[in-house]
């Protein structure tokens, strides 16, 4: 029907408003290689589980679901994450880097600049959807 492929369209539309913002954090937070393998893959694996609860609740039935919900914590709660340990990491790869080699401190401010932006905007985007 008419609505169940507008349900559809926004479930994608919705992916695709987080995604890139994400993947850009958690991309952050990967290549500076602060923080241990494991946390990134759990981060990744929160938003995922997040994405398709709020594909399945949009889906399902319109309006308010607890699947949308879950969804929204859990996508809320990985953007948060991932902004807080790219910030960190990006702090991190400044402090050691200075003494270490210029070019590495570099890298840190341009990724501390950068997940400040990337935080902000995600945080914007879920702003204005509301």
């Amino acid at each position: 029907s008419r609505y169940s492929n507008l349900r559809a369209t926004r479930a994608h539309g919705n992916y695709i408003e987080n995604a890139p913002i994400f993947s850009l954090l958690l991309l952050v937070v990967d290549a500076l290689n602060v923080v241990p393998k494991l946390v990134v893959n759990v981060l990744g694996s929160l938003f995922l589980f997040g994405r398709v609860f709020h594909m399945m609740g949009l889906w399902k039935f319109e309006g308010s679901t607890l699947g949308r919900m879950i969804g929204a914590v859990c996508t809320m709660l990985s953007l948060i994450l991932g902004s807080c340990l790219s910030i960190y990491s990006a702090g991190q790869v400044i402090e050691g880097g200075f003494g270490g080699g210029a070019v590495k401190g570099r890298l840190g401010i341009i990724a501390m600049i950068f997940a400040a932006g990337m935080s902000f905007a995600g945080i914007i985007v879920e702003k204005q959807k509301e």
